[in-house]
């Protein structure tokens, strides 16, 4: 059934609960489960429930951590936001950083291949980590990105994060990865014998 329908929800017994984890694929649809599952634990006889929801979109981000920072402690019900792709994009840049062992000077070259969300959530981190690692702020961090449509997709993250062309330079190679092109990919990046790149994501 439709796990934002309060009557369904009403139906798993939700005021027996402890947790309730929302993972559908839909940012709407979790952050509606979360407020009728919110109104639905106003009449729990004891206990807390927690309810932990996947979001994406930035703006809804924001807008429910407010309620998620704003809901009260003592109250029957508590809001986690978690997003696997924020996470995930942060740690594969803390672990991996590209700004280690360069030159004075220098600045990284970076391939990213695939730009879907986890893609474009590791050019926002590396170019955050740029911003706070770099020595002098006129360099650049600089981006290879590839994706059967890296031009297009370049453009759309742009709009949503105009800051990036302060901090980075792009290339984009519009390129199907199970093309015999990107098999010659690694060519583009040797000079004299050594490659260019600091990292590959």
């Amino acid at each position: 059934g439709d796990a934002a329908d309060q009557e369904l929800l009403n139906k798993t017994r939700i005021n027996r609960a402890s947790y309730l984890i929302g993972v559908v694929g839909d940012d709407g649809v979790n952050a509606e489960i979360a407020v009728n599952a919110e109104t639905l634990s106003q009449s729990r006889k004891e206990g807390t429930l927690t309810c932990i929801i996947h979001v994406f979109d930035d703006q809804l981000w924001r807008l429910l951590r407010q309620k998620e920072l704003h809901t009260n402690s003592t109250s029957r019900f508590r809001l986690e936001l978690f997003n696997i792709f924020d996470r995930g994009a942060h740690l594969m840049v803390q672990d991996n950083p590209p700004w280690v062992d360069l030159d004075p000077g220098c600045a990284p070259q970076i391939l990213v291949v695939g730009l879907g969300k986890m893609g474009q959530r590791v050019i926002v981190e590396a170019a955050r980590g740029w911003q706070v690692n770099r020595e002098d702020p006129s360099l650049k961090i600089s981006f290879t990105l590839v994706d059967i449509e890296a031009e297009k997709k370049l453009s759309l993250l742009l709009n949503q994060h105009p800051r990036l062309e302060k901090l980075a330079t792009f290339t984009t190679l519009d390129m199907d990865i199970l093309s015999g092109e990107f098999d010659r990919l690694g060519e583009r990046f040797l000079q004299d014998g050594s490659c260019q790149l600091e990292l590959c994501y």
